[in-house]
C-alpha cells in the first residue's frame, strides 16, 4: 500500500492558466484558457501559439491522487490501485500522484511503489505534435528510490501516428542503482520528429512472484532541440 495520504490537486473543470513551452523557433509561452459550458458538455479551448511537446511536463494539472490529469493519460494495472477522486471513485486509477519527492513541482507520475509482489502494467501518454526540421530529444528526469526484485520494464517509446516511425528506448530497472536525486535522462527522436502528430508513451512492467515492485518517479517531459534539459 502507498503510504502517502491522497491529496486533491487543482480543479480541471475550470481553469485559466499560462503553461511555459521551451523550444527553437517556437513560443516560450502558451497563454491558453478554456471553459466548459453551462452543461459541462462542451470544451472551448484558445491557444496563443501551437505547441510542440507535452504540455503539463510535471503533471501539475492533476485533479487527485490516481486520478485524471487534463493532458495525460494513464494507466496503472497493480490490482490494489484505486482513484483517489471522492466523486469519482470508480474511475480507472492512473500513475499520477502528489509526492514529497519531486524534481519540480508536487506532483509525479509514479512507477511500482505498491510493494505486494503482484503483476502490474502502468503507463503514461499523451498525444503531441513532433516538430521537424532539426534535432529533437525527449527529455525527462528519473528517480529510482527502489528498483524492483525481479526483472522488470522501464521503456520510453516516441510513436508517430502513421505508425511509420518508433523512437524507443527500454532498461530492465531492477539493475539499477538507487539515486540519490534525479537524473535526467533523453532520447534522440529525431528520425521520428516529422512535423506531425505522436504519441509519447511511458511504460513500466513487473513481473509479479517478487515481494517489491520498486519504486520510480517521473518528473518534467520535454521535447527540445539539445539533449540537455533546462525545465523548469
Amino acid at each position: 500500500m502507498r503510504t502517502h495520504q491522497p491529496t486533491a490537486g487543482p480543479s480541471i473543470a475550470k481553469r485559466t492558466g499560462t503553461i511555459r513551452i521551451k523550444g527553437a523557433g517556437w513560443c516560450r509561452h502558451l497563454l491558453a484558457l478554456w471553459t466548459v459550458s453551462l452543461f459541462g458538455q462542451g470544451l472551448l479551448a484558445q491557444y496563443a501559439c501551437a505547441w510542440d511537446f507535452p504540455f503539463d511536463p510535471g503533471f501539475e494539472e492533476t485533479a487527485y491522487d490516481a486520478g485524471l490529469n487534463f493532458w495525460w493519460d494513464g494507466y496503472d494495472g497493480n490490482p490494489d490501485a484505486r482513484s483517489q477522486d471522492p466523486a469519482h471513485p470508480d474511475y480507472t486509477p492512473t500513475v499520477f500522484y502528489h509526492h514529497p519527492i519531486t524534481h519540480s513541482g508536487t506532483w509525479v507520475a509514479w512507477f511500482g511503489g505498491w510493494q505486494n509482489g503482484l503483476e502490474e502494467w502502468q503507463y503514461a501518454w499523451q498525444n503531441v505534435v513532433l516538430p521537424s526540421g532539426g534535432p529533437r530529444y525527449l527529455n525527462y528526469w528519473l528517480y529510482v528510490g527502489e528498483a524492483p526484485d525481479r526483472p522488470s520494464l522501464l521503456q520510453v517509446e516516441v510513436r508517430t501516428a502513421d505508425g511509420m516511425s518508433t523512437c524507443l528506448t527500454s532498461q530492465d530497472p531492477s539493475t539499477l542503482p538507487q539515486d540519490t536525486d534525479y537524473v535526467q535522462q533523453s532520447l534522440d527522436i529525431s528520425s521520428c520528429a516529422n512535423g506531425g502528430q505522436g504519441d509519447v508513451i511511458f511504460t513500466f512492467h513487473y513481473s509479479g512472484g517478487g515481494a517489491r515492485d520498486g519504486y520510480i518517479l517521473l518528473e518534467d517531459v520535454t521535447i527540445d532541440p539539445t539533449p540537455d534539459s533546462s525545465w523548469p
